[in-house]
């Protein structure tokens, strides 16, 4: 017990509680206050974190859409250079005596 606490103690006994409330309300809405501070402030401490892991997580999914990307970009390139020498052999015309069949096996 600190010396408020026995202070506010026997000023109650005496007084009979109005004259301790003088005494007393500063500093229960100080600690209050104080409270209420700390609670915005662990408030604010867990959003930080919250982001910090968040921005995390979106470097690696980032990183690794840049590596699919990639990915994607050269099978296109290889898709479109296999077409365009495709469309060299490429026979439109129906009747053509140059043009051959192929058989087709399981749908290919």
């Amino acid at each position: 017990m600190s010396w408020g606490d026995i202070l506010a103690a026997i000023l109650s006994l005496i007084a009979g509680g109005s004259l301790t409330a003088l005494f007393v309300l500063p500093a229960t809405k100080q600690k209050a206050r104080a409270e209420a501070i700390q609670n915005v402030q662990d408030v604010y401490q867990e959003l930080i974190d919250d982001l910090r892991k968040d921005k995390q997580y979106m470097k690696v999914e980032i990183k690794e859409l840049q590596e699919w990307k990639v990915e994607a970009m050269n099978t296109l390139k290889q898709n479109t250079k296999d077409i365009s020498e495709l469309k060299k052999n490429e026979c439109v015309i129906v009747n053509c005596s140059k043009r051959t069949k192929k058989k087709f096996v399981n749908g290919i």
